[in-house]
C-alpha cells in the first residue's frame, strides 16, 4: 500500500489545464507571446532613471509617488523572455549570448576599475563626507549612486535590445511557434 502512494505519473505539461479553467490550458507559445508583448512594451518606453514625484493630498500632506526605472524594467522583462525560451536555445543562440555576455562583463569590470580608482583618489575627508551622503564603495560593485552604474545601465540597455534581437532571431527559427501563434 505504501508503494502505491509513492507512485508519480508524469503528464505532458504542453497541454496541462487546471481542474478550475477546462477552456485554458498551458501553451508555451503564448507564455512566449506574452513575454516578448511585455519586452516590446518596456522597450518601446523612454528609458530614464527612476525618481520620486511629489503630490499632495486633500488634506495637504505630502505623498511621494515612486516612478519605475523604466531601464531596470526593460532588462527584467528581457530576463524573463530569457527565462521563458531557456528551453528552446540553440547553439547559435547559446554562442550569441555568451559573446554578448563577455562583452557586458568587460564594461561592468572596467567600470569597477574605474570607480575605484576614483574613489582611491579622494582623501579622508572626501570620503566621509561621500559616505555621510549614503555613498559606499564596495569592490566589485558599482555604486548605485555614481555616475558609473547609470553609464552601465545604458550600456545594457543597448546590449539588451541586441539580446531581444537575437531572442527574436531564434523564435523565428523555432517554426513550431508559426501554427500555434495565428490560431490566435
Amino acid at each position: 500500500m505504501p508503494e502505491e502512494e509513492n507512485n508519480i505519473d508524469v503528464i505532458d505539461v504542453e497541454n496541462y489545464s487546471s481542474g478550475g479553467n477546462q477552456n485554458r490550458s498551458f501553451s508555451h507559445s503564448e507564455i512566449v507571446m506574452r513575454s516578448v508583448g511585455k519586452c516590446i512594451e518596456a522597450g518601446s518606453k523612454e528609458m530614464r532613471e527612476g525618481y520620486y514625484n511629489t503630490k499632495r493630498d486633500r488634506l495637504g500632506n505630502s505623498i511621494n509617488i515612486y516612478n519605475m526605472d523604466t531601464r531596470l524594467e526593460f532588462i527584467e522583462s528581457i530576463e524573463t523572455l530569457k527565462m521563458v525560451l531557456a528551453r528552446d536555445y540553440d547553439e547559435d543562440m547559446e554562442k550569441q549570448l555568451k559573446v554578448l555576455d563577455e562583452g557586458l562583463n568587460k564594461c561592468f569590470n572596467d567600470l569597477c576599475n574605474k570607480e575605484k580608482a576614483d574613489w582611491n583618489t579622494l582623501n579622508y575627508i572626501e570620503k566621509e563626507k561621500l559616505k555621510k551622503d549614503g555613498y559606499r564603495f564596495i569592490e566589485g560593485i558599482i555604486q548605485d549612486k555614481s555616475f558609473y552604474y547609470n553609464y552601465y545601465l545604458e550600456k545594457k540597455v543597448e546590449v539588451y535590445r541586441k539580446i531581444f534581437s537575437e531572442l527574436s532571431k531564434l523564435i523565428k527559427r523555432l517554426d513550431d511557434y508559426q501554427e500555434e501563434l495565428y490560431e490566435a
